[in-house]
């Protein structure tokens, strides 16, 4: 196994995330128009976008898929996403996630009223996998990683992880880590199912993740989870 290297990126308010081994891939796009920053980001950290051989979504909500179809074109790299969020990611769909903690609902309602407002080009799903239990996952070696997508619904229903060899565990918006989502690590302030959720951060961790890396915030260990799942 080889010692991933990973650069977390900041588009707006989300973290996009890239992941050298013997390949180079991309967890998630970033809201939309950031692909130039993307660019500028991923050239200092001594990528070229050229390299990245593939761009992994975790779930089709706008502050992670707005500038895909953008850096799809940079990279030429074909898009992974679960088959459940494909129709959204294709149609350039905008869905609003229910808030279920009481920010949540504050954020959810701020976020509504722009919703009128948010514009984002569609893209196409290259590769549409559908896993359906934690046992059937789909594997990243011929991309040059060692690691493999799991399904991971609670904050939607087709929502994914990556999961490296190593531990490292790339999970959208299953966790959020700091302001303006959380002031710490733990359970996203929007999802489609709580208990869901859990179990699927509970599936994480009896797979052998160690080290989340949210959408939203800092990465943080395994350990910090206790008592919230």
């Amino acid at each position: 196994m080889s010692i991933p290297k990973i650069f977390r990126i900041k588009l707006g308010v989300s973290c996009v995330y890239l992941i050298r081994e013997r390949g180079t891939i991309l967890v998630d796009a970033g809201p939309p128009r950031q692909e130039q920053k993307f660019v500028n980001k991923a050239r200092a950290a001594g990528i070229d976008p050229e390299e990245i051989s593939l761009v992994v979504v975790t779930h089709a909500h706008m502050d992670h898929i707005g500038s895909l179809a953008g850096i799809r074109t940079i990279t030429n790299a074909p898009v992974l996403a679960h088959a459940g969020e494909k129709t959204i990611i294709e149609q350039a769909l905008t869905e609003i996630p229910k808030g279920v903690t009481p920010w949540g609902r504050v954020m959810r309602f701020a976020i509504s009223l722009s919703e009128k407002n948010i514009r984002f080009e569609p893209a196409p799903v290259d590769i549409a996998v559908e896993p359906h239990n934690p046992n059937d996952c789909y594997p990243l070696n011929r991309f040059g990683i060692d690691g493999k997508i799991v399904h991971t619904p609670g904050h939607t229903k087709g929502s994914i992880s990556l999961l490296l060899e190593s531990g490292d565990a790339f999970v959208g918006d299953l966790l959020m880590n700091g302001f303006p989502m959380r002031r710490g690590p733990g359970i996203p302030i929007f999802a489609d199912d709580l208990e869901t959720v859990k179990n699927s951060v509970r599936v994480l961790l009896s797979q052998g993740a160690v080290l989340f890396f949210p959408g939203h915030g800092n990465p943080f260990a395994a350990s910090d989870l206790t008592g919230i799942c």
